[in-house]
């Protein structure tokens, strides 16, 4: 009873602060579940509205953006929970780390990365040189912030500003392995806690039961499920492509595709993408960053559960189970002939199908309990 009465205490007195508005995306998404999770909790975000009127839409969201800030400035002597604190001003930053009671829950790394994802192609993984505040190597390694709205400025100055007060943050990451990356940057005397990514389509019940995890369907060997950009692995897939002339690929892309065995349809996950990764053998989620739990490798894991994915240092695959997913090295002519060799048997496929299906429903009732104390920390 007395832990209860705790919860609801803090559900009433913390106030969630986002830069991003609930909607599409990860932390769009994201911001939906909570505000469904926590209906008595205070939100404050940058509201937006979508009517058929687009001049209308455009004003009335650039006019609630506009105001965010001098909404934020009458938060005072509050506990905060901050979510996608790049979109944020400095000023605002400021005042509601020094005004107030402040945690800030990172959804990626860009506490320490101006691209958010620290991948690097001149190093063809992951990049860690800007932990601890090496703000120079920004200027050397030639990085542009992601999105491309951001300055590179604002980016350093609000990192630095966390740094500078991280003894005054609680802070939460999206993962362990992501906890153990903050900790590397900020130092381990600092409170960190974890959480994990949920949304209400994630907790849904699959239609798919273990009958149909043990059927193969033939409509692509292999799909790309993700953003069709470099550090997601996209180049990398194209790379598989290129080395196994002999199976079919898809990836959801506007891009023209001058390779025969692969098939390139502008599909997002309503409009035929979710069929795909349904009805295809090897779904592949290649990002090259140190990853928190991604959006497409949680839905390839569930709809279909043959997945694979590059292990990198500080990613999410550190966490899961062994044979839970098709570990991958980055390296494409090596991963080219393992892929090779589970495609062409059924036995393996299912069993990576049964197996992913069963870490999934694992995560999931991990990540519920993670965040039933979300507003705790």
């Amino acid at each position: 009873m007395k832990m209860v009465i705790m919860m609801e205490k803090n559900i009433m007195k913390k106030i969630i602060i986002s830069g991003v508005s609930p909607g599409s995306g990860g932390v769009g998404n994201y911001m939906i579940y909570l505000m469904e999770k926590f209906p008595e909790t205070k939100f404050v975000y940058p509201s937006r509205i979508n009517t058929p009127y687009k001049f209308l839409n455009q004003l009335f969201n650039y006019f609630t953006l506009k105001i965010l800030p001098l909404r934020i400035l009458l938060i005072n002597k509050k506990d905060v929970l901050i979510l996608a604190q790049q979109y944020l001003s400095i000023k605002s930053m400021k005042h509601l780390i020094i005004n107030n009671k402040a945690s800030i829950y990172f959804m990626d790394n860009s506490f320490f990365c101006v691209k958010a994802y620290n991948y690097l192609s001149s190093n063809k993984g992951e990049c860690f040189s800007c932990l601890n505040g090496k703000w120079e190597n920004i200027e050397i390694n030639k990085c542009q912030p992601q999105p491309s709205i951001f300055t590179k400025k604002k980016l350093i100055s609000i990192n630095q500003l966390i740094l500078d007060n991280k003894h005054n943050i609680n802070f939460i990451t999206l993962s362990k392995t992501n906890k153990n990356l903050l900790e590397k940057h900020l130092g381990s005397d600092i409170t960190i806690n974890y959480s994990y990514f949920l949304t209400k389509e994630l907790l849904e019940r699959n239609k798919n039961n273990l009958e149909t995890k043990t059927v193969i369907k033939n409509n692509f060997d292999f799909v790309f499920h993700g953003s069709d950009i470099e550090s997601k692995g996209f180049n990398y897939f194209i790379d598989l492509v290129k080395l196994l002339p002999e199976f079919t690929f898809f990836a959801p892309s506007t891009k023209k595709s001058n390779i025969k065995n692969l098939t390139f349809k502008n599909f997002r996950w309503e409009s035929g993408l979710q069929k795909v990764v349904e009805d295809s053998k090897i779904i592949l989620t290649p990002s090259l960053w140190s990853n928190t739990p991604e959006a497409a490798m949680l839905k390839s894991l569930k709809y279909n559960g043959c997945v694979g994915f590059i292990d990198t240092e500080f990613g999410f695959g550190k966490e899961m189970d062994e044979n839970s997913f098709i570990s991958l090295t980055g390296d494409s002519i090596k991963d080219s002939a393992l892929l090779k060799s589970i495609v062409r048997n059924k036995d393996q496929i299912i069993s990576y199908k049964l197996n992913g299906s069963k870490y999934y429903d694992k995560y999931v009732k991990n990540a519920s309990k993670h965040v039933d104390h979300l507003l705790d920390y």
